[in-house]
């Protein structure tokens, strides 16, 4: 084997090695939430362990803020993540929060209407931990918006 080969050969092995070993070495993760209050979308990038959050604003999240300057998010995970590493990229998929189920229209309309114990109501279903209550939350704009009564 000439001194090229064994050096190219060298150099494959290396990258095997070291490819295998950082296997799981996650270098970058994006995910996305959103603000069970006003909507808001937070972008979660993560470079090496470090989060860089950016919050994207939509119609709705406006609409709220001017009625509830201030407020304090309530984060709710949109249910995937995409992880990249130096062999693959993997899509993780989980259960998405419920209030990513409730158009903002319909979210809009319940706000607009609903008393304020109600509303008290809605925002501790849905933000709570337990998926059933969730998903309580979800229901009772459902049912106020579109006259359903499961």
């Amino acid at each position: 084997m000439s001194k090229r080969s064994r050096v190219i050969a060298a150099l494959g092995v290396t990258l095997v090695v070291v490819g295998w070993f950082c296997r799981d070495i996650r270098f970058h993760r994006v995910t996305r939430y959103t603000c069970s209050r006003c909507r808001a979308i937070e972008h979660v990038s993560s470079w090496f362990g470090h989060d860089f959050e950016s919050v994207e604003d939509t119609d709705y999240s406006r609409w709220f803020s001017q009625l509830h300057a201030g407020h304090d998010h309530h984060w709710c995970w949109v249910g995937s993540a995409k992880t990249y590493t130096p062999l693959y990229v993997a899509l993780g998929h989980g259960l998405q929060h419920p209030v990513w189920t409730i158009p903002e229209e319909d979210q809009k309309r319940f706000v607009e209407s609903a008393s304020a114990q109600d509303l008290e109501k809605f925002y501790a279903c849905i933000d709570s931990a337990d998926l059933t209550e969730e998903r309580k939350g979800a229901d009772m704009v459902a049912q106020r918006t579109t006259g359903d009564t499961k």
